[in-house]
């Protein structure tokens, strides 16, 4: 929101998708719009491009650090969010995403099972996005998901062990008749 003003923003969006779907015939992509927190419907379709333009809706928030004031505000936020992606979902006939979030270095203890899991398992989402790891030596404190030997990495195994909760490797026969 502070580098263009909400047209400019469409118009890129909207030049993109056409440059890439109509004049190129790039047909493979899923195209998603995911702004950060917002407060509203009326905030999230500011610089909504338009149905035509868009596969999926989502929204980006991250977690704090490990202050009760800090894990309460994310988790308003991800419901705050989630009720307006949901809602805007049903009424354009989109898919609903958490599209980027997580709690760099993994700060918060149980953030996957006790943090995160009580506010997503109560809406119809397709996926959450855990926000990357990188692997900079410069950057080793900025990881979104546990590494072997972190002490969250059993509570992310519980998160990823729940029948409701899918990896890649999950889906791999997603064009089985059986799946």
């Amino acid at each position: 929101a502070k580098q263009c003003k909400p047209q400019e923003y469409i118009s890129l969006y909207r030049f993109t998708v056409s440059y890439l779907r109509d004049k190129k015939q790039v047909h493979n992509i899923l195209w998603a719009f995911s702004p950060a927190d917002v407060k509203t419907e009326e905030e999230y379709l500011e610089r909504y491009p338009g149905d035509e333009f868009v596969d999926i809706i989502g929204f980006d928030t991250y977690a704090g650090k490990n202050t009760p004031e800090q894990i309460n505000d994310y988790v308003s936020k991800i419901r705050t969010n989630l009720d307006i992606v949901t809602s805007l979902a049903k009424k354009h006939d989109k898919i609903p995403i958490l599209a980027e979030t997580g709690n760099e270095s993994i700060s918060i203890p149980g953030f996957f099972t006790k943090v995160l899991l009580p506010v997503i398992k109560d809406y119809k989402i397709s996926y959450v996005l855990f926000w990357r790891n990188a692997f900079r030596s410069d950057m080793r404190h900025h990881f979104y998901v546990p590494f072997d030997g972190h002490q969250e990495a059993g509570d992310f195994k519980a998160f990823t062990d729940l029948e409701r909760i899918l990896l890649n490797k999950d889906i791999n026969n997603i064009y089985n008749d059986n799946f």
